[in-house]
């Protein structure tokens, strides 16, 4: 584990905390995606999500900056990131490289407490297949100070995709022990396909 005073950098490997176990879950019941547009935006797009599904968990979502350019990066500004493990936060962020298809192609599953794991897994649709890790370079960096995630992933870990969108989904539990989910703009929601800049 890498630190410094301004971002934390999460461990790669198996996550297996409860709330992470519940992202799949929700991630099977639902099927609903958004439709692309025409023309795509070039190089980043960033999506706002003003509902406050889970203020005071540790993960609620804010924005997400999606960046397709050399690297495939993804900022998810949150409105109360923390490093203690007690709302045993967690997020994934489903990427979907193949617009013939419905559904994303891969998912980085991390915790977002300090010292959690992370590990970017291929999907089946909206499964995820936790015995096929991908092969490349990918990171993510926990920056409490401005409570950001951010997930750096390369071309080849996710197939060389040209355009590229995401769908966001963190969880955590509340005092008396129940899970809570955000998505970014609903469940299931990608944000707009962005082309290579």
């Amino acid at each position: 584990m890498n630190t410094t005073s301004s971002a934390l950098l999460a461990k790669p490997g198996r996550l297996a905390t409860a709330a992470a176990l519940t992202l799949v879950a929700a991630g099977v019941a639902a099927s609903a995606s958004t439709a692309h547009a025409a023309p795509y935006p070039v190089g980043a797009v960033t999506v706002q999500d003003s509902r406050t599904d889970m203020v005071g968990h540790g993960a609620d979502i804010f924005r997400v900056r999606l960046v397709n350019r050399d690297r495939v990066k993804v900022v998810i500004q949150h409105r109360d990131l923390v490093r203690s493990w007690k709302p045993q936060s967690s997020g994934t962020v489903y990427v979907d490289t193949d617009p013939s298809t419905s559904g994303p192609d891969y998912a980085l599953v991390a915790g977002l407490y300090a010292g959690s794991d992370y590990t970017l897994l291929h999907t089946d649709g909206w499964r995820i297949r936790y015995r096929k890790p991908t092969q490349g370079f990918y990171q993510l960096r926990l920056h409490y100070d401005t409570d950001r995630t951010v997930a750096t992933m390369s071309r080849a870990a996710l197939g060389r995709p040209g355009a590229v969108r995401v769908a966001v989904h963190t969880a955590g539990d509340d005092r008396d022990g129940h899970t809570v989910h955000d998505w970014l703009k609903g469940a299931n929601r990608f944000t707009p396909w962005v082309k290579r800049g």
